[in-house]
């Protein structure tokens, strides 16, 4: 995972998670990807000022057995700051994987929160500095145009040089918190587990 980030091959992060999660008991993989998750949540609140269902919702994914009532949570609301999509994606994975049985599909979900909670910092860093394409962007990507310029935007903004620091700050934090997670579960169990 750490060399697919320092390579910024963000496809090969995301696949080397899900096997790294589905080590951890159930709750503990939960609960790290809640903090990481949580750890974003200012780049989501400073581009969405008043929206507070992400923070609260995040707060219910604490308890042993989250209610499973997410009428509260309003997953279809639009954002148009940069990374509010991104981050409100990032919760509604995590809110479903802390509901789900299914293994493959929880670690599937919690591999999507993390994945989408890295892309909400990248995104808002690039939004916030260029707002004037970032506007333009997002206009292009509703009017369903296929559209040059909305693809130039897109690649400008993901080959920025701090951009991708972030993606592969963000990629390594996970790396860092999946090894000291899977250390403290092998302590507990007895057995080792392979480094991240």
């Amino acid at each position: 995972m750490r060399l697919a980030a320092e390579r910024a091959d963000w496809n090969s992060c995301a696949d080397a998670t899900k096997p790294l999660l589905l080590q951890l008991p159930p709750l503990q993989a939960v609960r790290l990807t809640r903090d990481f998750v949580a750890s974003r949540l200012p780049a989501f609140e400073r581009q969405q000022p008043g929206v507070h269902w992400p923070r609260n919702l995040l707060k219910a994914v604490t308890e042993e057995a989250p209610d499973s009532n997410e009428g509260a949570w309003q997953f279809e609301d639009e954002f148009t700051g940069p990374g509010g999509n991104n981050f409100a994606k990032a919760v509604e994975s995590l809110w479903i994987a802390s509901l789900l049985e299914d293994e493959q599909q929880r670690a599937a979900e919690l591999m999507n929160a993390l994945s989408e909670a890295i892309m909400t910092e990248r995104v808002e860093h690039w939004g916030s500095r260029y707002p004037k394409e970032w506007s333009l962007w997002y206009q292009l990507v509703w009017s369903e145009e296929d559209d040059r310029l909305k693809t130039e935007i897109q690649i400008s903004m993901l080959r920025n040089p701090e951009v991708m620091r972030l993606g592969r700050a963000g990629w390594l934090e996970v790396a860092d918190r999946l090894e000291a997670a899977l250390h403290q579960s092998s302590g507990s169990s007895g057995g080792s587990a392979p480094p991240p």
